[in-house]
């Protein structure tokens, strides 16, 4: 393949004969139009344990994003996780809400919060811890039917509350880290498990600013983490949860 298909059509005249110099030719066109390799290709996206082991989804109708206080920050930027998930999936169903929302009965949600702290969008739920080292870990509550939070019941099968524990002191404090961790738990609501096996490394590609993929827990090397679905992540993501 190291070889121009001019070199290779030259040394193939050199002794064949016409019907194999024609097949020759023929070869090189049928190689001509085919499409460019890309340079490593999109992996087949894992699934998270609570979707492979419970199938637990966010659902048709998507979730909303709320955070607490202490985390409302510039850094934090859920507009600009809606409008990534909006336009990578072609479907509005990550949302910020315009007031408050009822997570866990009405509508389904993921909270963010600081680790072992009580919630100040609900008293009676104080958020679990993360391990050491680690930025951040995903929860989830469906009232009586799953709970591994530290709530009382909030969500339901329709309406799931993912409560996401995060761990500032880890957390690098720019822009590009709360991007890449507050997409990355999402994803894990949203079906996704950790990045593994081929092309699951991290890359970039043409167009894309920052390294691929998303759910490579890594993260990617900066200045820019990893902060963009790829095709097959979101591919799964509007699979996964039925938004047709």
């Amino acid at each position: 393949m190291d070889q121009s298909p001019s070199r290779q059509t030259a040394s193939a005249f050199g002794g064949l004969s016409l019907s194999l110099a024609l097949a020759a030719l023929i070869a090189l066109a049928a190689f001509a139009v085919l499409p460019p390799a890309s340079a490593l290709a999109d992996y087949s996206p894992t699934q998270s344990s609570y979707y492979a082991t419970y199938g637990i989804t966010v659902g048709p109708n998507g979730t909303y994003m709320i955070a607490s206080s202490a985390l409302s920050s510039s850094w934090m930027a859920l507009s600009d996780v809606q409008g990534h998930y909006t336009l990578r999936t072609g479907f509005s169903r990550v949302l910020v809400p315009s007031g408050p929302v009822d997570c866990g009965y009405t509508v389904g949600c993921v909270a963010f919060d600081v680790q072992n702290t009580t919630t100040d969008w609900w008293p009676a739920c104080t958020t679990n811890s993360v391990t050491s080292g680690f930025w951040a870990t995903t929860f989830v509550d469906l009232g009586g039917v799953y709970n591994n939070t530290n709530c009382s019941g909030l969500g339901n099968v329709t309406e799931p509350l993912f409560i996401v524990a995060m761990n500032p002191s880890s957390i690098p404090t720019n822009w590009y880290a709360y991007q890449h961790v507050v997409r990355h738990e999402i994803g894990h609501a949203l079906s996704l498990g950790e990045a593994s096996g081929p092309g699951s490394s991290c890359y970039t590609e043409t167009g894309i600013t920052g390294y691929l993929p998303l759910m490579n827990a890594g993260p990617c090397p900066g200045p820019y983490y990893n902060y963009n679905l790829t095709d097959n992540e979101a591919a799964a993501i509007v699979s996964r949860n039925g938004w047709y």
